[in-house]
């Protein structure tokens, strides 16, 4: 069962921040993304160091949570405040409920009969036609530093380690953390949640594109994941990012560099195909 850890504050409860968490077994750093308290993180081993970076008081502020530490299991009442006494936090351990697994029913596979056919056939190859790419426009944004608004769209560099978007792309296969996110609505002011929706959960192939410069990425089912906070709903793409009710971070593979950089204010077209698994070929057997 999925274990995890709620981060609450007294004085930021309702506003956003940016998380991240490098555990103390010196594993990869998980970027749980611009998230809003009080904040849920799913994650099977809390112990190490979070990093929240507050626009409300323009500070970071780094806690340690050493191994055993008792305000995580006897004190959920207490308060760990930082020293200049701007933010205070709550943390306490969580179990979200378990969600039951359906056993599918095994699906039997026929006998193949192969009958030889005394005059060989030539089959000619088939070429495949190119699959169109569907999506759609969202403006390119870098402030604020947030959730973005309707019809916008900004991508995050946590390696640079200031509170800004950038215009670079190629940077969500790792090692760092790192994502794009866009609002359910486009630059018409059209609700694509019919569009979107169906990719959460799902492996997938996204594709990104600014005025002929286009990014293309493979994805695992973590890697498109939806979000929500107060004033609107949206989408992500990337590595390593962790969203409130998904099971893990994603993991993603750049298949096609964009060869520029991207301009800040111009529309960004976001498409995505679901991967269909691979069907293993029957073998003949003979009769």
């Amino acid at each position: 069962m999925s274990r995890g850890i709620r981060i609450d504050s007294n004085n930021l409860s309702g506003d956003t921040v940016h998380i991240t968490f490098t555990p103390n077994t010196g594993d990869t750093s998980v970027d749980f993304g611009i998230v809003t308290f009080p904040a849920s993180l799913v994650t099977d081993y809390y112990y190490g160091e979070y990093t929240i970076s507050s626009q409300t008081y323009q500070s970071v502020y780094t806690y340690v949570i050493s191994q055993g530490e008792s305000v995580l299991v006897d004190d959920l009442g207490n308060f760990i405040t930082t020293d200049d006494g701007d933010l205070m936090i709550m943390l306490e351990i969580v179990s979200p409920t378990p969600t039951p697994t359906n056993t599918p029913n095994p699906t039997v596979t026929p006998t193949v009969t192969t009958t030889p056919d005394p005059t060989p056939s030539i089959t000619p190859s088939v070429t495949p036609s190119p699959v169109p790419v569907t999506g759609y426009g969202f403006n390119l944004v870098v402030l604020p530093y947030n959730f973005p608004t309707s019809g916008n769209t900004i991508m995050t560099d946590s390696a640079s380690g200031i509170q800004t978007g950038t215009t670079n792309p190629n940077l969500f296969a790792g090692p760092t953390p790192n994502g794009i996110y866009w609002s359910n609505v486009d630059i018409d002011g059209i609700n694509r949640d019919s569009y979107f929706s169906q990719f959460t959960g799902q492996s997938v192939t996204f594709t990104i594109s600014q005025n002929g410069s286009t990014a293309i990425y493979s994805g695992d089912s973590n890697s498109f994941q939806s979000w929500s906070f107060t004033g609107g709903t949206g989408y992500v793409f990337g590595y390593g990012i962790q969203q409130a009710g998904y099971p893990s971070p994603g993991d993603t593979v750049l298949i096609q560099s964009a060869t520029t950089q991207w301009v800040i204010g111009d529309p960004v077209y976001i498409s995505a195909v679901i991967n269909n698994p691979v069907t293993p070929t029957p073998t003949p057997t003979a009769s």
